[in-house]
């Protein structure tokens, strides 16, 4: 382990003053200005077309996308509630082998959206937001949505930290590296109430292609969604946290691949 951090501290770079410019001026600023325009408003301020027009560009340049105020506050104040009743029944968190010297501290629960009805809302909006991203014309994003056949199970984790303890973390890995377990778009929605990154770590790290170059750190705030695509081409991390840390991942995926692909690990191939 001593070994992984002193590789980690010399290879990683921190994001560049002009990516982080690129990425407030062209997603994070336009995104806020419309989100607050239609505060006050009816609807997913977020499926409007001023939105979209950022959040479309924003996965088609940069391969991820942020949604602040994803869902009514009520719903997702209802999920966190609805999931913390959950908790007892959570498993520590399973790792690829690739990640087991290292493991994660996370504790997770598979739910299907039947068991838990406070979900409907989410996945209902991330549908939602899925079925705009297939609609759209360009063809980046075409190709790489285009295998989508189903949804994924949800997985809801918790990192348990403390000031005393920060250990919880999920090192650097990429959701579906060689491309063979079906998943191609990764929906990450959080529910952390009163979260303070500079405090309370926890960031969910997103890495440049090569896995060296830090692209942004996202803190895991109440009612945000974090979607990227599961390839390669998103590297993420989740840092060490200094206190509880609550999220629900859905994937999309092709089902045929992510069906063979499991069937393949049982049978140990």
């Amino acid at each position: 382990m001593l070994q992984y951090e002193i590789d980690y501290w010399q290879a990683v770079r921190p994001p560049s003053p002009k990516t982080r410019k690129r990425l407030v001026d062209t997603i994070f600023e336009p995104l806020s200005r419309v989100r607050k325009s239609f505060a006050s408003k009816e609807g997913a301020w977020w499926a409007t077309p001023e939105a979209g027009r950022v959040w479309i560009k924003a996965l088609e340049n940069e391969d991820f996308l942020v949604l602040d105020d994803f869902l009514p506050l009520a719903d997702a104040r209802e999920l966190a509630k609805a999931l913390e009743k959950r908790r007892p029944k959570m498993q520590p968190g399973r790792t690829d082998s690739e990640l087991s010297a290292y493991g994660t501290s996370g504790m997770v629960l598979w739910l299907q959206p039947s068991e838990v009805p406070e979900l409907g809302p989410l996945v209902e909006h991330t549908n939602a937001l899925v079925s705009l991203l297939m609609d759209i014309p360009e063809a980046k994003i075409q190709a790489r949505m285009q295998g989508i056949t189903a949804l994924s199970d949800a997985q809801f984790a918790v990192f348990p930290g403390s000031p005393e303890n920060d250990d919880a973390r999920y090192i650097r890995h990429v959701d579906n590296e060689d491309g063979c377990n079906g998943r191609l778009l990764t929906c990450t929605f959080y529910l952390n109430e009163d979260w303070d990154a500079e405090h309370d770590g926890g960031e969910i790290r997103l890495f440049e292609e090569d896995q060296k170059q830090i692209k942004v750190d996202v803190e895991p705030v109440m009612n945000r969604l974090v979607a990227f695509f599961s390839d390669s081409s998103v590297p993420h991390e989740v840092r060490r946290s200094r206190r509880d840390r609550c999220a629900i991942t859905t994937w999309y995926i092709n089902e045929e691949l992510h069906l063979a692909y499991h069937q393949a690990e049982e049978e140990g191939q």
